[in-house]
Parts: C-alpha cells; structure tokens; sequence
C-alpha cells in the first residue's frame, strides 16, 4: 500500500511539473512575443511621429510666410482706395471690438471716418421720455409717419442729406445717447460701417438704420473680427447688407474696403455664412 500511494504521488508530481514548466514556457514565449510587438510599435510611433512633426514644421513656415505676404501685401491693395470719402462707424458704449483696426484701415485707405457711439440700444427708446421726443421729432418730419420704424427713417433721412437741419440728431447728442468724434459733424457719409453689438447681439434698430442709408445710396458693411462673435455679420446677412467677419485680419481689412469702395458686395471671412475669404482683387 505504502509503495502504491508513493508511485500516485511520484506520478502526480511529475504531471505536476510538466504542467508547470509548460505554464512557465507558455508565459515566456509570450513575453518574449509581447516585448517584440513593443518594440516595435514604439518604433512605428516613433516614425510617424518624426513624420508629422516635419509635416507640421512645413506647413508651420508656410502658413507664416502667407501671413507675412498678406500683411505685406494688404496696404499695398487698400492705399488711397477711399481717398476722399466720408465713412460713419456706427459703434456702441463699453467693449465694441473692431473698432480701432477699421478706424486704421480706413486711414490707410485714405477716408475720413466719423464714429458715432451709440450708448444704449434702440435709441434709449426705453426711457419714455426719450421715447417720446423721438417720436415726436420724427413723426412731424414730412415723408417720416407712415414708416414702419418712424425713428430709423427720420435718422437715414437726415444722414443722407448734406448741409441740411439733423434735429433728430441734436436731440440724441443733448439727450447723451450718442456721441461724434471725427473731423465733421456733419452726419452724410459716402460709406457706412456698422460694429455696434449689444450683450454679444446686434441692435435690430441700427440694423434698420444702416439698410436705410444702404437703400438711400450708400455702401455699407456689417463687421466682426475673427475672435469675436458679436451678432453683427449674422444680423447684416439677414438684412441683405455685405459682411466682413474677420476685419482683424489682413485679408478682413481689404475686404472692408472692396466693400466700402463699391468694387465687391457679399460676405466675407472665415465663419458661417461667408461666401469666400475675401472678394476677387482689382
């Protein structure tokens, strides 16, 4: 009995040891497998790694010589482009972004840029007061009553006139609700540009206001820059008034003044809604 029970255990452990070495072997194997399919992933990343970096380092400079040759290039296109024009920025109170690069590029394209900041939204109309001299000045202007925003119209009326009376106007300066700056007071613009945004939303009255002037004659462009989503541009598409959305940008600042000159109409710039970058150079 005892020399039986010793062989099952011999035999028990031989199977034992073979089952172990060949667990033991398996695992090496594997390891062995598993540290060469490493290594050579690691190589693989490695490869397209050096590959985009290089990739990215040419589009890189690329991308830098473009903007070195746009910013060259841009003065060049807009130089005395609007020289003699009278161009109205219509702007706000508080942040209105944009507004220091249009009064440059409008500089350089040799215009006279009158900014008119508006410091609240339809025309202060929320104060009653106000609301009602407003009206009272454009309801008795002849022509003025029966439009559907009495207001708009009575202001398009007397900013598309030269050399004429702006009650209107001098009520909305001694009222505070808007300011002039510029060489002439005398508010009838060749050209508009319209920045003015409130809470990140355009102002449906001065939307109104610039499509007015637009249909009494004048060019006018709705303007964001790139970084900055002031409701502007969307409110010009849908008012049928050209746009610009990057105007920060070279390209933006030729398209501005395209626009302003007459030589393009439509909308500009990297965001929804552009046609293309900038309009076809002449």
């Amino acid at each position: 009995m005892y020399n039986f029970r010793y062989h099952i255990a011999s035999l028990v452990a031989v199977f034992l040891a073979l089952a172990i070495g060949l667990l033991l072997g398996t695992i090496v194997v594997e390891r062995g497998l598993l540290d060469r399919q490493r290594t050579s992933l690691v190589q693989s990343l490695q490869t397209d790694y050096t590959g985009l970096k290089k990739e990215n380092d040419e589009l890189r400079r690329d991308r830098d010589r473009e903007r070195m040759f746009a910013q060259d290039a841009a003065p060049q296109l807009i130089g005395g482009v609007l020289r003699g024009q009278s161009v109205l920025i219509v702007t706000n109170a508080g942040r209105n972004d944009g507004l220091s690069v249009v009064r440059e590029t409008l500089r350089a394209a040799g215009a006279d840029s009158i900014v008119v900041t508006f410091k609240t939204k339809d025309f202060g109309r929320s104060d009653q007061g106000v609301r009602e001299s407003l009206a009272a000045i454009a309801t008795g202007t002849p022509g003025i009553a029966a439009a559907s925003d009495p207001v708009v119209a009575a202001l398009a009326a007397e900013w598309s006139k030269r050399g004429e009376p702006q009650p209107l106007t001098d009520r909305l300066r001694s009222s505070g609700e808007i300011s002039i700056e510029g060489s002439s007071t005398d508010l009838a613009p060749d050209a508009v540009v319209l920045l003015a945004s409130f809470d990140a939303q355009a102002d449906p009255a001065l939307v109104g206001l610039v499509a007015a002037l637009q249909k009494a004659g004048a060019s006018v462009v709705g303007v964001e820059t790139q970084g900055v989503a002031s409701g502007v541009t969307d409110a010009s598409l849908g008012a049928g008034i050209s746009t610009v959305d990057d105007v920060d940008r070279p390209e933006g600042m030729v398209s501005l003044v395209y626009v302003l000159a007459g030589r393009a109409e439509g909308h500009f710039g990297v965001k929804a809604g552009a046609q293309s970058p900038y309009p076809k150079l002449r």
